[in-house]
């Protein structure tokens, strides 16, 4: 008897003008806090998560409210209980039916897209190329083994991933490494910080590490520009630190570590992914209006794969698509005050780049999936719309005349 309330209440209308509601206000509230918080602090607070607390400033009062994320999940319960499952079958609902799988397609992809996508950034100078780009929020730590001198980079380094670099605050976290002789205990990691001499350091910071402490920062409206910090003590086999040191983002000499003979060294660096073919920058072209906005702006690039060569035009509107990667053109530099490409200097390009999901399984690659969500809901309205008119017309044809009246 339960089971069956809680079914009808699944399935209710009630229930998806609910969600509608709450989707179209926790859209305005991450719109709003976007300017103060920034694009990406928004997402991750109303869009990618359950529960939201919010402070009113009308009421002066903190309230959590359902994030994005669970307002989809019940959404697309009440699509497959309501639309689908309730759902009479037969030839007149076939439209309607293809309209709400079109839109468990939709969710579906954008899940896929929020678990499994990969993005980040390449930025190339003229003449330079790359098969690598970088993640624009995720932080990894990279243990190198030194081999004559100079990081090993032709072997793959061990990483730590950045769930577990994020994981770590002021509490203390050891991390087994292996195959390694000898431990990591990271504590005491900032988002956003520099490094500053010993010198300036003031009561109540973190502590001074052979000369130098890590100073944090304000959190950063545009998430890409923060840069992390993390203090690590190197551990012997008896869990005893032998070595301490500091891990930060813009650090031009990774820490080394000397163990017997063998040497290595840690850097905290950004995300990295590979791609499977080689982008050149051959040249990069922009336009301006008069007050100084970029009117256009185009990078001619060479898609090196194996050993084909193909010469492409990335603009900002025509990215390059291949292998499942979508490199657009995102943004440019050195710019000037006015946001001119500053004259005199080498340009370069910076290109956003996307990797969707890919499986064999997946008939259509994720990337239109959006598209085919809206071909089949509008070939499922017009099918609905038919089938209506289609009967509306038969019962008009079988109507009796309407006989003249006497005079």
């Amino acid at each position: 008897m339960i089971g069956k309330k809680v079914f009808r209440f699944c399935s209710s209308v009630g229930l998806a003008v609910i969600v509608l509601c709450l989707l179209l206000l926790i859209t305005w509230l991450g719109t709003e806090a976007q300017p103060s918080m920034g694009l990406f602090q928004a997402q991750e607070k109303y869009f990618n998560s359950l529960i939201v607390f919010h402070k009113f400033d009308l009421f002066s009062v903190t309230l959590p409210i359902p994030g994005a994320k669970l307002l989809l999940g019940v959404f697309a319960i009440n699509l497959i209980c309501g639309g689908l499952i309730m759902l009479r079958k037969s030839k007149r609902t076939v439209g309607v039916m293809i309209a709400h799988f079109s839109m468990l397609f939709l969710l579906a992809g954008g899940l896929l897209q929020h678990q499994y996508a990969e993005d980040g950034y390449m930025q190339l100078y003229e003449g330079e190329e790359s098969n690598e780009f970088v993640s624009y929020h995720n932080w990894v730590i990279r243990v190198h083994e030194v081999i004559d001198g100079q990081p090993d980079f032709s072997k793959e380094a061990l990483v730590l991933p950045p769930d577990l670099v994020a994981s770590v605050g002021e509490q203390e976290r050891t991390v087994d490494l292996p195959g390694v002789p000898f431990d990591l205990r990271l504590y005491n990691h900032s988002e956003n910080a520099t490094v500053m001499p010993e010198a300036f350091w003031r009561e109540g910071e973190f502590p001074v590490v052979e000369g130098t402490f890590v100073r944090s920062l304000p959190q950063d409206t545009k998430n890409e520009a923060n840069v992390a910090a993390t203090y690590v003590d190197v551990l012997d086999a008896s869990g005893q630190a032998k070595q301490s040191g500091i891990l930060w983002g813009q650090e031009m000499q990774p820490l080394t570590i000397q163990v017997g003979e063998r040497s290595w060294v840690i850097k905290l660096d950004r995300q990295r992914w590979p791609i499977p073919f080689t982008v050149k920058l051959d040249k990069f072209t922009a336009e301006f209006f008069d007050n100084g906005t970029a009117k256009t702006y185009e990078s001619e690039v060479t898609k090196i794969d194996g050993d084909s060569k193909e010469e492409r035009l990335i603009e900002m509107n025509e990215p390059l698509r291949d292998h499942g990667f979508i490199v657009f053109q995102s943004g440019y530099g050195p710019q000037d005050e006015r946001g001119r490409v500053i004259k005199g200097e080498t340009p370069y390009s910076v290109f956003a780049v996307w990797k969707n999901p890919t499986s064999k399984f997946f008939i259509v690659p994720v990337e239109h999936w959006p598209a085919v969500t809206v071909s089949l809901a509008a070939l499922g309205m017009a099918i609905h719309f038919l089938l209506k008119l289609t009967r509306h017309l038969d019962r008009s044809s079988r109507a009796e005349p309407v006989k003249p009246a006497e005079a």
